[in-house]
């Protein structure tokens, strides 16, 4: 057991060096780990060969172990000082090197084993009860220096402390116990088990210091413990098991009936044990992922979806800030903040999808990750992931600001914002998408309009035209010039009117909610559609008896609901021979308002009513089959719905609800 961990020592303490030279706490902690290396060589040494005199060996042993409380400081100090100075941290740990030297020479005199001791016949003196008293003290003072700092210090040297300074004296303490303490008492069987503490704590500690991934260490201790706890508990049951059940089954039976119940009985302690138990943290897990889904479905503006996403995740995360970026913009190309478009720390970050402050501090300095610290200093950035590169979506980077505890993000709380982002990407490419097919649509039933709008600006402009032309004639005439001023301001109001309503359509924004009066949204939509329905020949019935209450909505979102009903009434009517009607109601229920624009068509088939709000559903031809979606997503955001009703007549109903206050 003493050479395999020497050989993990020795492996651990050049993966922690070479991980990152300049970080002093690397710098530390190779210097504790090449002190405990010679102590395991020389440990090794003494049981591997026989050595007829072992007491010089045992003082040397004991003499390199007395200065380990002091080495353990040092990692200490490095952790909660990182800028100090070497020669600073010997003059501040002057005190633990005096104590580790007092008990370095109590363990190398006759005082701590008599020169009378030998293999057969072993001798202690007082001076080695005095020796394990200095060091039970050393480690329980590091301990209560641990959990001092615990209380003093933030972020990811509160992380460390736990990890290195309680964890590291925890295991000298049982190390003392199976190397020193058990001899003494009589136990030298358990002098084995040394080593045990020493790998747990260097597997432990090398872990902390490389892996870019941070747990919360007192979770971590808990599920050792616990798992440690089964494993010892199940491996007690199979001895007992194997010591009776020898005298009642062969022995091979008895291995296997033995394995199987040990098998069976981790398992059950396993799934019945709960403690540390990581299911809150789970819960608000899962809890923010129903909320991220929710906003997906409710917000259909991507700004809006954009604020309430960094809201969700500024509120989980607990930092000061939260922020998306995408590379929708050309000037971005892929680049979410101020990072070099050709620099090595974009690169890396697309490939590795997150980074931390504390992940770079823990690697070899490179120029990728030395511009990827200078980018997060910069931004006072947490963490950073970005989402996964897939094809039809836009990847977008989630940047969270730093916590006012200092806490690092923890890698299950990464893994949670990798998994989100996913969610978020989808979401918001989604949203770009639909408003970019609803300013096309805006667009396209502008033109359609185009034309019956230009119709209808002509008749103003040949009444102006013909006043121009009697002008030179009849200037003096005032009559004349009082009837001209009144035409033509009539007229200019009336084409200035058109000209507005066109823009408005053409104009794709951002929903504004404000008090407005549903008659005359839709009163303005019926007007503009006139001609239109004219050319058509179809008749246009409008019947305005809701009262004149007022809602809240967005007028030009409300305004291209509407007319996008009315374009798909028209179409409908377009094949039909005989009457051609449409007719466009509102109404007021309860505490509800609702509008109906119905139609003597053929109505919707059957197979297209299931998925009739769904988006890129469309029976036409020509059709985006996105008019209706948009429509329904409107609505949502209005609080309100459209559904295409039976109301036992011919043709199509559909109809909008919105709701309105109490008069």
């Amino acid at each position: 057991m003493q050479s395999i961990t020497l050989v993990v020592v020795v492996c651990a303490t050049a993966s922690v060096f070479f991980a990152n030279p300049r970080r002093q706490i690397n710098q530390a902690f190779t210097l504790l780990s090449l002190w405990i290396a010679l102590w395991l060589a020389l440990l090794w040494t003494l049981n591997r060969f026989h050595i007829p005199n072992p007491v010089p060996w045992i003082k040397a042993i004991s003499a390199i172990g007395a200065f380990f409380p002091w080495l353990l400081w040092w990692l200490a100090h490095s952790i909660i000082s990182p800028e100090c100075k070497w020669r600073e941290l010997i003059t501040k740990g002057k005190y633990w090197l005096v104590g580790g030297s007092t008990l370095a020479a109590i363990a190398v005199s006759n005082w701590f084993i008599p020169s009378e001791s030998t293999r057969e016949t072993r001798i202690w003196g007082a001076g080695a009860i005095i020796y394990n008293a200095g060091l039970v003290v050393s480690y329980l003072s590091l301990v209560g220096l641990g959990v001092r700092e615990m209380r003093l210090q933030k972020g990811i040297q509160l992380v460390e402390i736990k990890i290195f300074l309680i964890g590291g004296a925890i295991s000298c303490l049982v190390g003392l116990g199976f190397t020193m303490v058990a001899p003494m008492l009589g136990l030298t069987d358990f002098r084995g088990f040394a080593p045990i503490a020493v790998l747990f704590f260097y597997g432990l500690t090398a872990w902390g210091i490389t892996s870019q991934k941070i747990l919360d260490a007192r979770r971590l201790f808990l599920a050792v413990l616990r798992r440690g706890g089964i494993m010892v508990g199940a491996s007690v049951v199979m001895l007992i098991w194997l010591q009776y059940a020898g005298d009642l089954l062969p022995s091979g039976v008895a291995m296997i009936v033995g394995l199987s119940a040990t098998v069976s009985l981790i398992v059950y302690l396993e799934r019945r044990s709960r403690w540390p138990s990581f299911s809150d943290r789970a819960d608000v897990a899962d809890q923010v992922r129903l909320e991220i889904l929710a906003a997906g479905r409710e917000e259909p503006d991507p700004d809006g979806l954009t604020e309430r996403y960094c809201r969700i995740l500024r509120e989980w995360g607990r930092a000061d800030k939260a922020v998306i970026r995408s590379s929708d913009n050309p000037a971005q190309q892929g680049n979410p903040w101020s990072l070099a478009t050709d620099g090595p720390g974009l690169t890396l970050l697309l490939e590795e999808r997150w980074v931390t402050p504390e992940s770079v501090a823990r690697r070899r300095v490179t120029p990728a990750l030395e511009e990827i610290d200078a980018f997060l200093a910069k931004h006072q950035l947490g963490v950073v992931v970005l989402s996964p590169p897939t094809r039809g979506t836009t990847p977008i980077a989630i940047g969270l600001g730093r916590r006012e505890d200092r806490m690092p993000f923890l890698w299950p709380e990464i893994e949670h914002l990798l998994g989100w982002s996913e969610l978020i990407e989808v979401a918001l490419s989604r949203a770009r998408l639909v408003k970019r097919a609803r300013e096309t649509e805006q667009v396209a039933t502008a033109g359609l309009l185009g034309a019956s709008l230009a119709h209808e600006i002509r008749n103003p402009l040949v009444a102006l035209k013909t006043f121009a032309q009697l002008l030179p004639e009849r200037h003096q005439d005032p009559e004349f010039r009082v009837e001209f001023s009144q035409v033509f301001q009539k007229e200019v109001a009336r084409i200035e009117g058109l000209t507005e309503q066109l823009l408005k359509l053409s104009s794709p924004r951002k929903p504004i909610m404000r008090t407005v009066r549903l008659n005359e949204i839709v009163l303005e939509c019926t007007t503009l559609m006139r001609p239109k329905f004219a050319e058509a020949h179809t008749e246009l019935l409008v019947d305005l008896t809701a009262d004149e209450r007022p809602i809240s909505a967005d007028a030009g979102g409300i305004n291209q609901i509407v007319l996008n009903l009315l374009v798909n009434a028209q179409q409908a009517l377009a094949g039909q021979s005989g009457e051609r009607v449409v007719t466009v109601r509102t109404r007021l229920a309860s505490r509800e308002i609702m509008l109906d624009v119905a139609d003597n068509g053929p109505g919707v088939a059957p197979e297209q009513r299931e998925r009739l709000f769904q988006p890129f559903s469309s029976g036409k031809i020509n059709g985006f089959g996105l008019g209706l979606a948009m429509s329904a997503n409107m609505m949502r955001a209005h609080r309100g719905s459209i559904a295409l009703v039976d109301t036992g007549q011919p043709g199509a109903t559909f109809r909008l609800t919105f709701p309105c206050p109490p008069s």
